[in-house]
């Protein structure tokens, strides 16, 4: 029945791709224009700015290579009488990016081995693996679905840096204002976004969050909680003399923090919704400014 299922579906589905097919070469024809895709816009679309050169971000390849650091802390363990100690970390990095007519994906994948000189208990391995999918349903529908997940035994000591505080033009989702930096944390973020170019400068979208953060061992983080989030959001975005982009976007986020093995009477339940105006100015092919505000609640 089910493979029955599926052919009726696509004769019935064949018209209509048949005919957007047809419209779209129409439209082509009539309106030049709408074939050059929109960008979205920096503050909406769900990513962080990108931190490697043009050169760095070509498709259809492996990628290789392997990061060493050190670290000295003075208080290694965070308690009242402080332990110095040296830390040194290696991160080898693997990193697979494909790009096809209608799909380009990237993974990444991150093993991470610390240790402490003086604090041999404190020894860590870490794990970090990120997907990225870009799917063109369509020559003007997208979807988006990125995941990122995190074992780390200290945030400040990341293979890239810069990983650990990407620069994200959108509005800040809520996160830890407390960092245990050596304790043992497990983070999981994970969105999915739709987007719609319906005309030659119109651009409107959809998505989803949900994030997780989990301290495994409550004993090396005393006093944090953690954490889990779901929300949602819409956006609309207008291009002006293919330079300028200007929207609106509504947010709204769920929190709930709960204490490892605790009561109901220690779980904090947070609502948050933002909405907000943006305006993006693309001063070069590889510079742009994006400026936004408004009201949170």
């Amino acid at each position: 029945m089910f493979p029955r299922a599926c052919l009726g579906l696509l004769l019935l589905l064949s018209p209509y791709v048949w005919s957007q097919v047809d419209t779209n070469a129409t439209e082509a024809a009539t309106n030049p224009g709408y074939d050059v895709p929109m960008r979205t816009p920096p503050p909406v679309s769900g990513e962080a700015y990108p931190i490697a050169f043009a050169s760095e971000t070509e498709s259809n390849n492996l990628r290789a290579g392997l990061t060493m650091s050190t670290a000295y802390s003075n208080n290694v363990l965070g308690g009242a009488n402080p332990v110095s100690s040296m830390s040194y970390s290696i991160w080898p990095t693997l990193a697979l990016d494909a790009d096809t007519t209608r799909l380009h994906w990237v993974l990444n994948y991150s093993p991470g081995f610390t240790f402490y000189q003086s604090v041999s208990a404190r020894n860590q391995s870490d794990q970090i693996l990120a997907a990225d999918f870009q799917y063109r349903l369509s020559p003007h529908l997208t979807a988006s679905l990125r995941d990122s997940f995190q074992k780390t035994s200290n945030p400040f000591n990341q293979p890239n840096p810069l990983s650990a505080t990407p620069v994200s033009g959108s509005a800040p989702a809520p996160t830890a204002a407390v960092i245990a930096p050596a304790a043992d944390q497990i983070q999981n973020v994970a969105n999915a976004q739709l987007t719609y170019q319906f005309s030659a400068n119109g651009m409107a979208g959809v998505g989803g969050t949900f994030t997780n953060l989990n301290y495994p061992n409550p004993a090396e983080a005393p006093g944090l909680y953690d954490s889990s989030s779901k929300g949602g959001s819409a956006f609309y975005s207008r291009r002006l003399l293919e330079k300028y982009d200007v929207g609106v976007s509504y947010q709204y986020m769920d929190t709930l923090a709960y204490q490892a093995g605790g009561h109901s009477n220690t779980q904090t339940h947070t609502q948050i919704q933002t909405i907000f105006l943006f305006f993006t100015a693309y001063l070069k092919p590889t510079l742009s400014l994006s400026l936004s505000g408004g009201p949170q609640h």
